[in-house]
């Protein structure tokens, strides 16, 4: 993977992040023969599903089957992103660079240790690994909210795409008082699960507990 430096990190932020919102388009196209269901996806995390009709309460709900189809759901023991040749689909570099950290994107509940909006960044503290390093969260929307400091916890996939760590495109947010409430019922949830399985149920946990009682969301 390339390492891409930049004098205006926030710059090549909102150039990757508008690259990887063309990018998934394209990997929905390429792996359309992959034998991945969308629908089959939706009734895993409990989306409620009509006929062929799936029904979303939000943007929420839609960012949040985008994810798990794409990074999560396996259809022969094989995710969306592990079933694309960046070579058939002819990707540029920074949609190669993308493509890779999707692959290796790691997703966890962080607390928001401190926000600097002068950098657009968040500090985020991995709550589940705790002995992972910290996260330096460049998001614009998120990194203007001073009070989320110790306010807030967040469920997100971390993609580390050329020197910057972004969001994957989802995230539920979690009043910090939830803390220890959330922390103790998914280790009581993941006691009978096994190791291939835990990212999968990990994500399906936090997005139902965040239909139960997550902050509400908006999106820019």
């Amino acid at each position: 993977m390339r390492l891409f430096r930049s004098s205006d990190p926030i710059e090549s932020y909102k150039r990757l992040r508008a690259t990887g919102r063309e990018l998934v388009p394209k990997i929905l196209k390429a792996t359309r023969d992959s034998g991945h269901d969308m629908l089959k996806a939706a009734r895993k995390i409990t989306l409620p599903v009509q006929g062929r009709t799936l029904i979303f309460d939000d943007e929420t709900d839609q960012n949040a089957l985008m994810d798990f189809f794409i990074h999560e759901f396996r259809a022969g023991g094989r995710r969306v992103v592990d079933c694309c040749d960046p070579e058939a689909m002819g990707l540029s570099p920074d949609e190669r660079d993308l493509l890779e950290a999707h692959r290796h994107a790691r997703a966890s509940l962080f607390a928001v240790e401190s926000v600097d909006g002068r950098n657009a960044q968040l500090r985020l503290r991995d709550l589940l690994e705790p002995q992972a390093p910290e996260v330096m969260l460049s998001d614009l929307s998120m990194s203007s909210i001073p009070e989320a400091a110790g306010e807030l916890l967040i469920y997100t996939r971390v993609l580390a795409c050329q020197g910057i760590e972004m969001g994957a495109g989802s995230f539920f947010g979690f009043s910090a008082r939830h803390r220890d409430r959330l922390l103790e019922a998914h280790a009581a949830r993941m006691e009978s699960v096994t190791p291939g399985e835990r990212s999968e149920r990990t994500f399906i946990f936090f997005y139902q507990r965040h239909r139960d009682f997550g902050e509400a969301q908006a999106y820019a």
